[in-house]
């Protein structure tokens, strides 16, 4: 399969091929070749495509609407090829070529009421001030200038339908104090600092990590115990007969002795794990809750 368009691409002939290549069934390892502006089409096969050109009738131009103007090509692609979220995600885009198609110029149809400074700056940093200069560097090279194009539609594609998912997902908004709407990019980090201000309202702070955590329940001479289910919640604190705090764990049933932890190891200026040990004499103190 082939794609034609002409010589000295404009910005509707690269989004057209781009689109065609995306959303387009078996377009997508299609060969683009160049042809000038009045080629007659003959060397086209059954199922090539020839976009933004005549070629003799055979090609795809855009709708023609009211006054005479010819729309662009990549819309009349968009809308009968794309899903409706990719349309929704080129919207700006398709809004935007048609207008610098069909008008000559995107900015003054789009912002006419903007200042003449502010019209050239939007012409002179816009999409189609970017394929002008690809031209310039890669000229009599519409091929790479294609291709180079081809990668920063692609990306504004996938950034669209990055914006439409957030727009759908309400777990990806917060409000704010304004009334406003506020996109969380990390869902994670909004949920632990809730949970942190959650519990300093309530008198404590728990640490962050899981080391932290570690060296923690290694420092605190003093641990929680709960019995079985049913006991209630006496706290109970192991310790063994020389004061050390171990790291204490609930004795499986009536007679049994604790499970308890050695005390810390200090080797080397670190606080290592507590490993547990099973069956070794300790002091049990029961406190009321």
């Amino acid at each position: 399969m082939k794609i034609f368009t002409h010589f000295v691409v404009d910005l509707d002939a690269v989004c057209s091929v781009w689109a065609a290549k995306q959303f387009i069934s078996g377009a997508k390892g299609a060969t683009v070749e160049f042809r000038p502006a009045n080629w007659d089409g003959k060397e086209m096969a059954e199922g090539d495509l020839a976009l933004d050109i005549d070629a003799g009738g055979r090609g795809m131009k855009g709708e023609k609407g009211e006054n005479g103007i010819v729309h662009s090509c990549v819309a009349l692609i968009v809308a009968e090829y794309a899903s409706p979220a990719d349309q929704s995600a080129l919207a700006s885009l398709v809004r935007f070529v048609d207008a610098q198609d069909a008008h000559g110029s995107a900015v003054k149809f789009l912002a006419p009421e903007a200042s003449r400074e502010s019209q050239e700056t939007l012409a002179m940093t816009g999409l189609n001030a970017v394929l002008r200069a690809l031209q310039a560097t890669h000229s009599r090279n519409d091929a790479l200038v294609v291709e180079r194009m081809s990668e920063i539609l692609s990306g504004m594609l996938q950034a669209g339908r990055a914006r439409s998912r957030q727009g759908r997902d309400p777990r990806r908004r917060q409000s704010c104090h304004r009334g406003e709407l506020a996109r969380v990019r990390d869902e994670r980090r909004a949920v632990r600092g809730a949970r942190g201000a959650r519990d300093r309202l309530r008198g404590r702070s728990q640490p962050r990590s899981h080391s932290a955590r570690r060296r923690v329940a290694a420092d605190e001479p003093r641990r929680a115990l709960r019995g079985r289910r049913g006991r209630g919640r006496d706290e109970r604190v192991v310790r063994s007969p020389g004061g050390f705090p171990f790291l204490p764990r609930v004795a499986q049933g009536p007679g049994r002795e604790p499970v308890h932890g050695e005390p810390a190891d200090t080797r080397r200026g670190r606080r290592q794990a507590p490993r547990l040990i099973a069956n070794a004499p300790c002091r049990v103190q029961v406190q009321p809750s």
